[in-house]
């Protein structure tokens, strides 16, 4: 299957069985590093999305990994969820 990657624009081949989510869209993991430094969210919808849904479910959304977001929000001092903030939501006591 002939892809074209999403960084540099190289056509490459990868077998269906070896895909992983980021051999969907670059070549190589160098140009996958490359796509996600240039992680640039418009600020206001990001800060919203952050408290709407997991930063795990924000990772497939933009298509990077949950580390980016991580970093992202730390360097911006972005708050976000704390751990068992998503199971407390679902019960009912937030």
């Amino acid at each position: 299957m002939k892809i074209s990657c999403d960084q540099c624009g190289v056509e490459f081949t990868c077998l269906p069985s070896n895909f992983s989510r980021y051999q969907k869209h670059f070549c190589s993991v160098q140009c996958k590093y490359k796509y996600e430094k240039q992680f640039a969210p418009n600020m206001e919808q990001f800060k919203l999305e952050l408290w709407e849904k997991p930063i795990t479910e924000l990772a497939l959304d933009y298509d990077i990994s949950v580390k980016t977001i991580h970093k992202f929000c730390k360097n911006h001092k972005l708050p976000k969820p704390g751990r068992g903030y998503w199971q407390k939501k679902e019960a009912g006591l937030i």
